[in-house]
């Protein structure tokens, strides 16, 4: 009886803790999809807007291209005799893929001592306040990142130059 009563509570554990790990949306391609499955994503984000007054699309194409939606997302470990893997190349972490001494200095602006890269509420905070602080801000910022999302959403040079060339 003690052995079931072990295992039992071994397999309730594991569900627990893969009930509490954040997945990645499905289609990470469709800021629709993305929100539409991950419903509180749009509050976090929005409150994130709010806060910082950084559009929307931008923060979420800035994730995209930063960690995938990937909330456990890492740089590459560099190997050793090809082989035998060696550190990373950045302290990058998380959906938001902030560097050690960037977060901490989120966190004392902010004075969210509890927050974690990998949470999404926290990571399009970061992102928030990251555009927001942009030399130049405002207007400029916004409209040279919606120049990079178009570019990373798929429309090469190519197609660019014809529009502009005719």
């Amino acid at each position: 009886m003690r052995k079931v009563t072990q295992v039992l509570v071994l397999l309730l554990s594991c569900v627990f803790f893969y009930g509490c790990s954040a997945t990645k949306p499905s289609n990470i391609k469709n800021i629709c999809a993305i929100f539409g499955e991950k419903e509180d994503w749009y509050d976090h984000a929005n409150d994130a807007y709010q806060r910082w007054g950084s559009s929307i699309p931008v923060m979420m194409s800035m994730m995209y291209q930063e960690s995938s939606f990937n909330a456990d997302a890492k740089p590459p470990r560099t190997t050793f005799l090809w082989i035998f893997p060696g550190p990373r190349l950045t302290s990058a972490f998380g959906y938001a893929q902030a560097l050690d001494m960037t977060w901490d200095g989120y966190l004392e602006k902010t004075g969210r001592w509890f927050a974690d890269r990998n949470d999404f509420e926290d990571a399009i905070d970061f992102i928030g306040m990251v555009i927001w602080k942009k030399p130049g801000g405002g207007l400029l910022t916004e409209m040279i990142l919606r120049m990079l999302l178009i570019l990373l959403v798929g429309i090469t040079i190519k197609v660019i130059s014809s529009l502009i060339l005719g």
